[in-house]
């Protein structure tokens, strides 16, 4: 993942800037030394979703909430910070802080491994960035850096580096001379005399020059073709190599192609499978008809890309007659969906063992999920305000359009978790 150390330091200078803060020179020093070790954390998410959510999650968290520096993904977030920032969590500017960090030191190439998670959890990003006006300009430009991606990097699951053109280190076979022309000028000299014999050491002279440059030129030979094989060795292993990327390619272009058809067909049909029933039986029920239809679609997109999938959920609730404008508390939306995974007929599939030990540990910004969990264990939605941590009162109105958006990304989120396993 790319991380330039000075881009980084310099982005932290900006962001302190926009969002007011003026640390004194001991706490810029220490925020300065703790850069390294945020970089070095997001760079796990490659291989580690769990870093992605925990960093997406702090991003979201709301400093005026009481209780910030308890939850978990702030404690992830304080072991890595404890050697350069001992104190980090103790003041009440330091969550900005540490969200500056985040901000700064989040990869350019943001989609690399798992961190492509942080654009399934896009959707809570809405409801943090109404009120936060100091911040509004660089959590966008954070959003729309995660949404810049092709479906193919989402995980970074499986994704193989080809190696660079391998380069033979061959030594260039530069010929032996085999001129004999001073052994022979010199046997020329002695043709007058009369004791040719004695010329005859100067004609084994020649034939030594002869044997040894003969010598010469076979090794040469044989580490010329020793040379040559280990090069086609090297560059056949490189021409299977880019072959295979180039097959991988072409398979997940078809499994991506598949995809799109099913999911196109899925919204013409608009026949609801779990029910076993065309969705427009459901419309007077709201909840069900939701979850079913975001579940059926995040199924079948899997390997798409996010927002084009999510958009065609909702244009095709629109075709089935359903007001995607209309607005209500996210609080409302989340008991329409206790109601509907509280329905007999509706299949509620257990969540991925690993998301769900997350949410239980921190479900801030997973709305779907905590009431999934909720669901399972026959409970309440109670403590819906300090679970999700979004909005003190989860009174904030959003349309039917984004709920359908939100219950497809989360969804999609287990589903892509559950994958990996």
């Amino acid at each position: 993942m790319t991380v330039n150390a000075e881009d980084i330091r310099d982005r932290l200078g900006e962001l302190w800037t926009n969002w007011g803060l003026s640390p004194d020179v001991a706490l810029g020093e220490v925020q300065l030394r703790a850069l390294g070790a945020v970089a070095a954390w997001l760079e796990q998410g490659a291989t580690d979703p769990e870093v992605a959510i925990r960093a997406v999650q702090i991003l979201l968290a709301d400093p005026e909430r009481p209780g910030w520096n308890k939850r978990a993904s702030w404690i992830a977030l304080r072991r890595v910070l404890k050697e350069a920032w001992a104190n980090a969590g103790t003041g009440s500017e330091h969550l900005l802080y540490g969200q500056t960090l985040l901000l700064a030191a989040w990869p350019n190439d943001a989609l690399a491994g798992w961190l492509s998670l942080a654009q399934l959890m896009d959707s809570a990003c809405d409801e943090v960035m109404r009120g936060r006006e100091r911040q509004r300009d660089d959590l966008a430009r954070w959003r729309m850096n995660i949404r810049a991606f092709r479906a193919a990097d989402e995980q970074g699951v499986g994704t193989e580096a080809l190696t660079p053109d391998p380069r033979s280190e061959l030594t260039l076979f530069q010929g032996v001379s085999l001129t004999t022309q001073s052994a022979l000028q010199h046997v020329q000299n002695f043709q007058s005399h009369n004791h040719y014999p004695s010329v005859g050491p100067h004609i084994s002279q020649v034939l030594h020059e002869h044997h040894s440059a003969l010598n010469t030129l076979a090794t040469a030979v044989v580490r010329m073709s020793e040379e040559v094989a280990q090069y086609g060795q090297g560059l056949a292993a490189y021409v299977g190599q880019a072959l295979r990327g180039e097959m991988r390619c072409m398979r997940d272009e078809s499994t991506r192609s598949r995809a799109e058809l099913n999911l196109l067909w899925w919204g013409q049909a608009r026949y609801c499978r779990v029910l076993k029933s065309p969705y427009r039986r459901l419309r007077s029920e709201e909840g069900v008809m939701l979850w079913c239809a975001a579940r059926e679609a995040a199924q079948l997109s899997l390997s798409l890309e996010v927002e084009p999938a999510a958009a065609y959920l909702v244009e095709t609730l629109h075709a089935l007659d359903q007001d995607i404008s209309e607005k209500k508390p996210l609080f409302r939306w989340m008991e329409g969906l206790l109601a509907a995974l509280r329905d007999a007929r509706v299949e509620t599939p257990p969540l991925s063992r690993r998301l769900e030990q997350l949410a239980k540990d921190d479900a801030l910004g997973l709305p779907v999920t905590w009431v999934r969990l909720q669901a399972a264990v026959k409970e309440p939605l109670t403590r819906a305000a300090d679970a999700v941590a979004l909005d003190l009162d989860l009174d904030a109105e959003i349309d039917r359009g984004q709920w359908a958006s939100w219950l497809f990304r989360e969804t999609l989120l287990d589903l892509r978790i559950a994958d990996s396993i």
